[in-house]
């Protein structure tokens, strides 16, 4: 599961950086209109933002998950 967490957070962040970017070098559709770019330009961070969340919180699952596994077998000494 960590795995995935890092090919999403590497993913959102590749992709965010492409759009900033050709934001930055004012590449755009050729042919088409502002209002398409900057539309096309707020869905791509959008879904940026939104694979960087995923991985985020499947690191956090995964991280959990091998916390509970340590402490059902007594690897880990519980607090208290």
């Amino acid at each position: 599961m960590r795995g995935l967490s890092r090919l999403l957070l590497a993913a959102g962040l590749v992709l965010g950086g492409a759009v900033a970017l050709a934001m930055v070098a004012h590449i755009g559709l050729p042919g088409g209109s502002w209002l398409l770019n900057v539309a096309i330009a707020k869905l791509t961070l959008i879904g940026a933002g939104g694979l960087l969340a995923g991985g985020a919180v499947t690191g956090r699952l995964a991280k959990r998950q091998e916390q509970r596994g340590a402490i059902a077998s007594g690897r880990v000494d519980r607090p208290g």
